[in-house]
């Protein structure tokens, strides 16, 4: 579905504090993130980060859990659990306040000269509406295998969700799409950056029509 940094559905941003653990298990590592703090803002522009220096303009409470395992500590091979919870207070037509809470599992897993990666997400939303309050409940998945290795790197990925059309918060995120299918190349400059080009084609919500795109993107590690 995507995170709020690429004008997605799922909050990722923060404003609090991040505690993180990790405890070494023979060759492999446990490690754990919990987030807490203030969430994203609503309007009519999708998620908005909370401001703390402005006025209104910090969130409700939000928290984001993720409890991974590592079977190399030293490898990137990578099973893991994540939960979050977001009280989302909304200027946006039709919507006042949206309660999202979601729990998914991630796996990152080398196989030979290839690479898979695949995510499940639950998601449950409580909106509050000028007519009332809706509960809805969704789900997503996805698919990527890649090559790994090299500089050129090949990839492919089936995405899936299955959405309640009827809940007002997904007018707001008109990219969301049901079904969609990507293949691309990733070019790895170095140790820190990458260059990819992907092109895909998806259904929309409602699955009356198709949409076909592209795009590039750079991608960059920060010391």
């Amino acid at each position: 579905m995507g995170f709020d940094d690429h004008g997605g559905p799922l909050p990722t941003h923060l404003w609090g504090i991040l505690a993180e653990w990790n405890r070494p298990a023979g060759r492999g590592q446990w490690q754990a993130q919990l987030g807490l703090g203030a969430g994203p803002r609503l309007d009519a522009r999708g998620l908005r980060p909370a401001e703390a220096v402005e006025p209104g303009g910090g969130g409700r409470e939000a928290l984001g859990l993720s409890w991974n395992w590592l079977p190399d500590a030293f490898g990137t091979d990578l099973l893991g659990l994540h939960a979050a919870y977001a009280r989302i207070p909304s200027t946006a037509a039709g919507l006042r306040e949206l309660r999202q809470a979601s729990l998914g599992l991630f796996l990152d897993r080398g196989l030979g000269p290839s690479r898979w990666l695949a995510d499940t997400l639950l998601l449950h939303h409580r909106a509050v509406t000028p007519t009332g309050v809706l509960r809805r409940w969704h789900g997503g998945a996805y698919l990527q295998v890649e090559r790994a290795g090299g500089r050129w790197r090949p990839y492919a990925r089936l995405e899936r969700n299955v959405l309640d059309g009827e809940d007002p918060y997904w007018s707001l995120f008109p990219e969301v799409l049901t079904r969609r299918a990507v293949g691309g190349l990733r070019l790895e400059l170095g140790e820190h950056h990458a260059l990819a080009v992907e092109a895909g084609v998806g259904r929309e919500l409602g699955g009356h029509r198709w949409r076909r795109g592209w795009r590039v993107q750079w991608s960059a590690l920060l010391p």
